[in-house]
């Protein structure tokens, strides 16, 4: 699990993830593969780098679950970034509050009645979040 990381690498990273994820299948399903990304909304650090100009594919990309934060009042979105959108725009996003842990803490307590009732294995059972794995 991470918090408002930045983006780690390539595209051949997240290929290696997937093709991990894929040749690992057992593990995936013994559970010891498993990966969270929780942000805020606006927050700039997860979408930078947006791109490297040393990479041959250029752009930077995410892996794994993404647990997107909107606002104190408990809404969220849940994504998983092997289906392809990334977010590559670091327009509409600010530094400020919106990086700080107490801001992912309030807007998770804000949603803990329903985060509480998930778990990392039930999400990625899910096939209209992962329906690319």
């Amino acid at each position: 699990i991470s918090f408002a990381s930045p983006k780690v690498g390539g595209r051949s990273f997240q290929d290696a993830f997937k093709r991990l994820e894929q040749d690992f299948k057992q593990l995936e399903q013994d559970r010891l593969i498993r990966y969270l990304r929780i942000t805020n909304n606006k927050d700039l650090v997860p979408t930078i780098p947006p791109f490297a100009p040393a990479l041959r594919t250029g752009w930077y990309y995410h892996v794994g679950i993404h647990l997107k934060l909107f606002n104190k009042d408990g809404n969220f979105t849940i994504s998983y970034a092997g289906d392809g959108s990334q977010e590559r725009s670091v327009l509409g996003t600010a530094f400020g509050d919106n990086h700080s842990i107490k801001l992912h803490e309030d807007r998770m307590n804000s949603s803990k009645s329903e985060l509480s009732t998930m778990t990392i294995d039930g999400i990625y059972q899910n096939e209209t979040i992962v329906e690319s794995l």
